[in-house]
């Protein structure tokens, strides 16, 4: 009965705060003009809730759910719950990419790309650092993410304070790094609808193994879990929750 009153509140929240997603924005726009537009009247109130609101609000909520889910599989394969997609380095991976990209000049549209790559490079790296004693253990991809994460954070300090061309462009930067959501259209929500329902199935499918990780690893491995798969497997889901939401989330952009 508690989970199912826990649930029942999560989703009001979520219809509460979509709601004040599609109410409020730069332009001013009655309740009941924002029903009508939702019931598809056309006028301008129509095209600016649902071509522009209503886009930035759903994909704004997917990658929430993605990120939760990344979190869950994060805190069953770590027995921790206050672990989140950050501890292994991915975020700080991806920050320190599009941080790159923009020092060097690169066109806006690759900057996302860049993220991606940085992000990628560090998953990489962890996995790398956590199997140097032999065996993979969940404790050595955390602290491994700890030193990655602390890495790229003095890497991107040291970008910022030492580029002549990011002087120019702090403002785009740290427009960048503190996010806005980009989705200005439904078929980017679409794309991008797809991408999360493949990493949810994915963590509904490794469900039973990070369920056996709380009875310990050695538990785990007697009870015929790979290891080594399934970390490698979850670390995956996390990079394309993170690359998701650092497309969707990358600089600031202005609310209609």
């Amino acid at each position: 009965m508690r989970t199912v009153t826990v649930f029942a509140l999560l989703v009001a929240a979520l219809a509460v705060s979509a709601a004040a997603g599609i109410l409020v924005g730069a332009v001013a726009i009655a309740p009941g003009d924002v029903l009508s537009a939702l019931l598809g009247a056309d006028s301008t109130s129509g095209t600016i809730i649902r071509e522009l609101r209503l886009p930035r609000v759903l994909g704004a909520a997917l990658v929430g759910g993605a990120l939760a889910a990344a979190g869950a599989l994060l805190q069953g394969m770590l027995r921790n719950p206050l672990a989140d997609p950050f501890v292994t380095g991915t975020s700080a991976g991806a920050s320190l990419g599009a941080v790159l990209a923009v020092a060097l000049g690169f066109e806006p549209a690759l900057v996302p790309v860049a993220a991606f790559v940085g992000a990628t490079g560090a998953i990489a790296l962890v996995w790398r650092l956590a199997r140097l004693g032999g065996r993979t253990t969940v404790l050595t991809v955390l602290l491994a993410g700890v030193v990655l994460t602390s890495f790229a954070g003095a890497l991107v300090t040291l970008v910022l304070v030492s580029s002549d061309r990011l002087a120019l462009r702090l403002r785009a930067v740290l427009g960048w790094l503190q996010g806005g959501i980009s989705v200005i259209s439904w078929s980017e929500l679409a794309v991008a609808a797809v991408v999360v329902a493949v990493g949810v199935i994915g963590a509904l499918l490794l469900a039973p193994r990070i369920d056996a990780y709380a009875f310990g690893e050695e538990t785990a491995a007697a009870l015929g879990v790979d290891l080594d798969r399934t970390t490698a497997a979850v670390l995956a889901r996390i990079l394309e929750t993170i690359a998701k939401e650092k497309t969707i989330f990358p600089p600031a952009c202005k609310f209609a």
